[in-house]
């Protein structure tokens, strides 16, 4: 706060309740990104999260599902080989849908 930021915190660890990849904590970081005054800084603790978020964050805002997944994959979107007992991955979840481009190399 002393630097002029806004920390939002969206902890994510998958699995159910408040901290499942859902649509409800997309609409949360959607929020956020809405309300958000100027740079944004989205991170995890290996970024794996925050890629799939982003990924399904763009999506959200009209960006094509390939095009999306190619984006995340530049900053090391990796989902071609964990999906949890659902058989979707994260980006998959967060939109409660499948995602075109998702799994393929």
């Amino acid at each position: 706060e002393s630097l002029g930021m806004k920390y939002v915190h969206i902890p994510m660890r998958g699995g159910t309740g408040e901290t499942a990849y859902s649509p409800a904590n997309l609409a949360k970081f959607s929020e956020a990104m809405k309300t958000a005054d100027g740079k944004v800084l989205l991170h995890c603790t290996i970024a794996w999260r925050a890629r799939h978020i982003w990924g399904a964050y763009l999506i959200q805002q009209g960006v094509p599902d390939e095009a999306a997944v190619k984006h995340a994959r530049e900053i090391n979107l990796m989902d071609t080989h964990r999906m949890d007992d659902s058989g979707q991955q994260p980006i998959e979840e967060f939109l409660a849908r499948k995602v075109a481009g998702v799994g393929k190399p």
